[in-house]
């Protein structure tokens, strides 16, 4: 859950085109090595006494992870090479990752970065403390 909304709230019609992309990952085999990868991280984040998430560190991270185990570079280059050349994984991940943690049973608080090309890719989120809710 994301600022009070849940999954069952995230209407597609109404997104932008740059989705497209995401989409064409989310039908492909991959979606399910950074699903695992990205729930490990979001549940080790969840035991903290503050949640944090960094998407660009947390995005850096499991590439690194990805790029010494398998070859996931290539596959999501040879993915998207005919349908969206210029598909970033970044921005890609990072929409992964804004639509798990939609789906995430606990409510995030998500900021949205500066700059609209780094919407996702550049995200943070929290869970904030009971106490945090009060003051603002």
């Amino acid at each position: 859950m994301i600022n009070g909304k849940g999954y069952s709230s995230f209407d597609r019609s109404e997104l932008y085109s740059y989705w497209n992309g995401f989409f064409i990952y989310e039908n492909s085999s991959l979606i399910t090595i950074t699903e695992k990868e990205f729930n490990e991280e979001i549940a080790v984040e969840k035991r903290k006494a503050k949640p944090f998430i960094d998407s660009q560190q947390i995005i850096n991270i499991i590439l690194m992870r990805l790029s010494r185990r398998q070859n996931f570079h290539e596959l999501f280059h040879e993915l998207f090479h005919d349908q969206l050349p210029e598909a970033n994984e970044g921005s890609i991940l990072g929409m992964q990752l804004y639509t798990l943690i939609l789906k995430d049973d606990k409510d995030w608080c998500y900021f949205v970065p500066k700059h609209p090309g780094h919407l996702f890719a550049h995200a943070t989120y929290f869970i904030p403390l009971r106490r945090d809710l009060k003051d603002t």
